[in-house]
């Protein structure tokens, strides 16, 4: 029996896979690129996975955010 399609991981993976390219993020998911390409095909056809995809998206854009002001009161007490 097949097993049912991960939504949260693949969306995941692909999120990984913007900022640490397609081999790392199979790397760290433990699954092949050529998943990870099938994956990103089923993203434009999949409402679900895309919704999955945008929310998982939009947090770590939120995340990188949050981290500039620390980064730049860093960067200015080396300067």
């Amino acid at each position: 029996m097949p097993r049912a399609f991960n939504y949260e991981r693949a969306a995941a993976a692909l999120v990984d896979a913007t900022l640490m390219g397609d081999s790392g993020a199979a790397e760290k998911y433990e699954v092949s690129v050529k998943s990870l390409q099938g994956w990103r095909k089923r993203l434009s056809e999949d409402e679900v996975l895309r919704q999955f995809f945008q929310e998982k998206k939009a947090a770590q854009d939120k995340a990188w955010a949050d981290e500039i002001p620390s980064a730049i009161a860093s960067c200015v007490q080396f300067l």
